[in-house]
Protein backbone atom coordinates (compact mmCIF):
# COMPACT_ATOMS: atom_id res chain seq x y z
CA UNK A 1 0.00 0.00 0.00
CA UNK A 2 2.96 2.37 0.34
CA UNK A 3 2.51 5.16 -2.24
CA UNK A 4 6.28 5.58 -2.37
CA UNK A 5 6.74 2.06 -3.68
CA UNK A 6 3.91 2.54 -6.17
CA UNK A 7 5.29 5.80 -7.57
CA UNK A 8 9.02 5.11 -7.35
CA UNK A 9 8.96 1.38 -8.09
CA UNK A 10 8.82 1.92 -11.84
CA UNK A 11 12.23 3.62 -11.70
CA UNK A 12 13.84 0.72 -9.79
CA UNK A 13 15.91 2.98 -7.55
CA UNK A 14 18.72 1.34 -5.59
CA UNK A 15 16.92 2.32 -2.38
CA UNK A 16 14.06 -0.05 -3.24
CA UNK A 17 16.28 -3.07 -3.85
CA UNK A 18 18.48 -2.06 -0.91
CA UNK A 19 15.47 -1.92 1.42
CA UNK A 20 14.43 -5.42 0.37
CA UNK A 21 17.90 -6.96 0.70
CA UNK A 22 18.48 -5.22 4.04
CA UNK A 23 15.17 -6.40 5.52
CA UNK A 24 15.78 -9.99 4.41
CA UNK A 25 19.34 -9.84 5.77
CA UNK A 26 18.20 -8.43 9.10
CA UNK A 27 15.68 -11.26 9.37
CA UNK A 28 18.41 -13.88 9.00
CA UNK A 29 20.75 -11.92 11.31
CA UNK A 30 18.09 -11.77 14.02
CA UNK A 31 17.23 -15.44 13.49
CA UNK A 32 20.91 -16.40 13.72
CA UNK A 33 21.29 -14.48 16.98
CA UNK A 34 18.39 -16.49 18.44
CA UNK A 35 19.28 -19.93 17.07
CA UNK A 36 23.07 -19.41 17.29
CA UNK A 37 23.35 -21.46 14.13
CA UNK A 38 26.51 -21.25 11.99
CA UNK A 39 24.68 -21.68 8.69
CA UNK A 40 22.28 -18.84 9.54
CA UNK A 41 25.22 -16.57 10.41
CA UNK A 42 26.79 -17.39 7.05
CA UNK A 43 23.51 -16.64 5.24
CA UNK A 44 23.30 -13.32 7.12
CA UNK A 45 26.85 -12.50 6.02
CA UNK A 46 26.05 -13.30 2.39
CA UNK A 47 22.98 -11.07 2.74
CA UNK A 48 25.11 -8.15 3.89
CA UNK A 49 27.47 -8.82 0.99
CA UNK A 50 24.52 -8.33 -1.38
CA UNK A 51 23.52 -5.20 0.57
CA UNK A 52 27.02 -3.81 0.01
CA UNK A 53 26.87 -4.55 -3.71
CA UNK A 54 23.49 -2.81 -4.00
CA UNK A 55 24.40 0.20 -1.86
CA UNK A 56 27.92 0.65 -0.42
CA UNK A 57 26.67 2.79 2.48
CA UNK A 58 26.07 -0.51 4.29
CA UNK A 59 29.83 -1.22 4.34
CA UNK A 60 30.35 -0.25 7.99
CA UNK A 61 27.22 -1.94 9.32
CA UNK A 62 28.61 -5.52 9.61
CA UNK A 63 31.65 -4.38 11.69
CA UNK A 64 29.32 -2.41 13.99
CA UNK A 65 27.02 -5.40 14.45
CA UNK A 66 30.06 -7.66 14.91
CA UNK A 67 31.27 -5.48 17.79
CA UNK A 68 27.78 -5.74 19.29
CA UNK A 69 27.84 -9.54 18.93
CA UNK A 70 31.19 -9.72 20.74
CA UNK A 71 29.67 -7.61 23.52
CA UNK A 72 26.76 -10.03 23.68
CA UNK A 73 29.14 -13.01 23.90
CA UNK A 74 28.54 -14.49 20.48
CA UNK A 75 32.10 -14.16 19.09
CA UNK A 76 31.88 -17.49 17.26
CA UNK A 77 29.58 -15.82 14.76
CA UNK A 78 31.98 -13.06 13.71
CA UNK A 79 34.06 -14.88 11.08
CA UNK A 80 31.09 -16.50 9.34
CA UNK A 81 29.17 -13.23 9.51
CA UNK A 82 31.82 -10.82 8.27
CA UNK A 83 33.87 -12.96 5.83
CA UNK A 84 31.34 -12.79 2.92
CA UNK A 85 31.14 -8.99 3.28
CA UNK A 86 34.92 -8.57 3.26
CA UNK A 87 35.22 -10.88 0.25
CA UNK A 88 32.53 -8.99 -1.69
CA UNK A 89 34.11 -5.64 -0.83
CA UNK A 90 37.58 -6.85 -1.87
CA UNK A 91 36.41 -8.31 -5.20
CA UNK A 92 34.26 -5.26 -6.04
CA UNK A 93 37.05 -2.84 -5.11
CA UNK A 94 39.50 -4.83 -7.25
CA UNK A 95 37.03 -4.76 -10.12
CA UNK A 96 36.74 -0.99 -9.70
CA UNK A 97 40.50 -0.51 -9.80
CA UNK A 98 40.78 -2.59 -12.97
CA UNK A 99 37.65 -1.60 -14.89
CA UNK A 100 36.46 1.84 -13.76
CA UNK A 101 38.18 4.80 -15.50
CA UNK A 102 39.91 7.36 -13.32
CA UNK A 103 37.58 10.04 -12.03
CA UNK A 104 34.45 7.91 -12.32
CA UNK A 105 32.32 7.12 -9.22
CA UNK A 106 33.16 3.95 -7.29
CA UNK A 107 31.60 2.14 -4.31
CA UNK A 108 34.06 3.85 -1.97
CA UNK A 109 33.18 7.26 -3.42
CA UNK A 110 29.46 6.53 -2.94
CA UNK A 111 29.97 5.95 0.78
CA UNK A 112 32.20 9.03 1.03
CA UNK A 113 29.57 11.18 -0.68
CA UNK A 114 26.88 10.06 1.75
CA UNK A 115 29.09 10.73 4.74
CA UNK A 116 30.20 14.11 3.38
CA UNK A 117 26.82 15.62 2.57
CA UNK A 118 25.42 14.11 5.76
CA UNK A 119 27.55 16.43 7.87
CA UNK A 120 25.64 19.51 6.74
CA UNK A 121 22.10 20.19 7.92
CA UNK A 122 21.57 22.71 5.10
CA UNK A 123 22.67 20.41 2.28
CA UNK A 124 19.22 19.79 0.80
CA UNK A 125 18.24 23.45 1.10
CA UNK A 126 21.43 24.67 -0.60
CA UNK A 127 21.22 21.97 -3.29
CA UNK A 128 17.66 23.00 -4.17
CA UNK A 129 18.63 26.68 -4.37
CA UNK A 130 21.64 25.78 -6.53
CA UNK A 131 19.56 23.67 -8.93
CA UNK A 132 16.45 25.87 -9.20
CA UNK A 133 17.42 29.44 -8.39
CA UNK A 134 21.07 30.42 -8.15
CA UNK A 135 23.95 28.36 -9.57
CA UNK A 136 26.45 30.49 -7.67
CA UNK A 137 25.28 29.06 -4.33
CA UNK A 138 27.79 26.42 -3.23
CA UNK A 139 26.41 23.02 -2.21
CA UNK A 140 28.18 21.92 1.00
CA UNK A 141 29.92 18.55 1.13
CA UNK A 142 30.53 18.10 -2.59
CA UNK A 143 34.08 19.44 -2.31
CA UNK A 144 35.22 16.58 -0.05
CA UNK A 145 37.30 14.11 -2.10
CA UNK A 146 39.01 11.89 0.48
CA UNK A 147 38.16 10.21 3.76
CA UNK A 148 40.90 12.20 5.51
CA UNK A 149 39.20 15.45 4.39
CA UNK A 150 35.89 14.14 5.66
CA UNK A 151 37.42 13.13 9.01
CA UNK A 152 38.97 16.58 9.42
CA UNK A 153 35.71 18.42 8.62
CA UNK A 154 33.64 16.11 10.79
CA UNK A 155 36.06 16.57 13.71
CA UNK A 156 35.92 20.35 13.19
CA UNK A 157 32.11 20.26 13.28
CA UNK A 158 32.15 18.36 16.56
CA UNK A 159 34.80 20.64 18.04
CA UNK A 160 33.15 23.92 17.01
CA UNK A 161 29.48 22.98 17.42
CA UNK A 162 29.21 19.87 19.66
CA UNK A 163 25.59 20.40 20.74
CA UNK A 164 24.37 21.31 17.25
CA UNK A 165 26.14 18.28 15.78
CA UNK A 166 24.57 16.02 18.40
CA UNK A 167 21.13 17.53 17.77
CA UNK A 168 21.57 17.09 14.01
CA UNK A 169 22.50 13.42 14.14
CA UNK A 170 20.18 12.38 16.97
CA UNK A 171 17.05 14.41 16.18
CA UNK A 172 17.01 16.52 13.05
CA UNK A 173 18.65 14.18 10.56
CA UNK A 174 16.46 11.14 11.40
CA UNK A 175 13.41 13.44 11.21
CA UNK A 176 14.53 14.67 7.79
CA UNK A 177 15.20 11.14 6.55
CA UNK A 178 12.04 9.47 7.80
CA UNK A 179 9.52 12.18 6.96
CA UNK A 180 6.90 11.56 4.29
CA UNK A 181 8.28 13.66 1.42
CA UNK A 182 11.11 12.18 -0.64
CA UNK A 183 14.16 14.45 -0.52
CA UNK A 184 15.69 13.72 -3.92
CA UNK A 185 12.68 14.56 -6.00
CA UNK A 186 9.70 16.61 -6.95
CA UNK A 187 7.97 16.42 -3.57
CA UNK A 188 5.47 14.20 -1.80
CA UNK A 189 6.07 10.69 -3.17
CA UNK A 190 7.36 11.69 -6.60
CA UNK A 191 10.92 11.90 -7.89
CA UNK A 192 10.09 13.48 -11.26
CA UNK A 193 7.45 16.04 -12.31
CA UNK A 194 4.25 14.32 -13.46
CA UNK A 195 1.16 15.34 -15.40
CA UNK A 196 -1.05 12.99 -13.38
CA UNK A 197 -0.78 9.81 -11.32
CA UNK A 198 -2.91 6.92 -10.15
CA UNK A 199 -3.71 8.98 -7.04
CA UNK A 200 -5.18 11.77 -9.20
CA UNK A 201 -7.59 9.58 -11.15
CA UNK A 202 -8.62 6.92 -8.65
CA UNK A 203 -10.48 7.70 -5.44
CA UNK A 204 -9.72 4.28 -3.85
CA UNK A 205 -6.03 4.81 -4.61
CA UNK A 206 -6.17 8.33 -3.16
CA UNK A 207 -7.82 6.89 -0.04
CA UNK A 208 -4.87 4.50 0.45
CA UNK A 209 -2.47 7.44 -0.01
CA UNK A 210 -4.29 9.47 2.68
CA UNK A 211 -4.47 6.46 5.01
CA UNK A 212 -0.75 5.66 4.73
CA UNK A 213 0.24 9.30 5.15
CA UNK A 214 -1.88 9.65 8.30
CA UNK A 215 -0.41 6.40 9.61
CA UNK A 216 3.19 7.44 8.94
CA UNK A 217 3.90 9.48 12.12
CA UNK A 218 2.20 6.91 14.33
CA UNK A 219 4.40 4.13 12.94
CA UNK A 220 7.48 6.22 13.78
CA UNK A 221 6.17 6.92 17.30
CA UNK A 222 5.44 3.21 17.83
CA UNK A 223 8.99 2.40 16.70
CA UNK A 224 10.42 4.87 19.22
CA UNK A 225 8.24 3.54 22.05
CA UNK A 226 9.32 -0.02 21.28
CA UNK A 227 12.95 0.98 21.99
CA UNK A 228 12.02 1.17 25.68
CA UNK A 229 10.64 -2.38 25.70
CA UNK A 230 13.63 -3.58 23.69
CA UNK A 231 16.02 -2.25 26.35
CA UNK A 232 13.98 -3.71 29.22
CA UNK A 233 13.79 -7.16 27.61
CA UNK A 234 17.46 -7.13 26.54
CA UNK A 235 16.26 -8.23 23.12
CA UNK A 236 19.24 -8.98 20.81
CA UNK A 237 17.25 -9.23 17.52
CA UNK A 238 15.50 -5.96 18.31
CA UNK A 239 18.82 -4.32 19.14
CA UNK A 240 20.22 -5.44 15.77
CA UNK A 241 17.31 -3.76 13.98
CA UNK A 242 17.67 -0.52 15.97
CA UNK A 243 21.44 -0.38 15.48
CA UNK A 244 20.79 -0.69 11.76
CA UNK A 245 18.18 2.09 11.80
CA UNK A 246 20.52 4.37 13.76
CA UNK A 247 23.35 3.67 11.33
CA UNK A 248 21.24 4.29 8.22
CA UNK A 249 19.87 7.49 9.76
CA UNK A 250 23.36 8.74 10.65
CA UNK A 251 24.90 7.94 7.27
Amino acid sequence: LSPHLVSIGAHVLTEILFSFTLIVTLYFTALASIKKNSLLWLIAGVGFAFCYLVNPISAMLPPILSAFLIFKRQPHAILLFIAPVLLAAFIWTLRGEVSVPAGQPTASKRLLKNLSVGIYSDFHEKREIHQLEDKSVAVPGLDIDTYSEWSAKFAAQISEHPLKTLEWYVLKKPKLLWQWDVKWGNGDIFIYPISYSLYHISKPALATHAFMKSLHPWVLIAALVSVFFNIRLNDIPGAIVYLTLLYVSAV
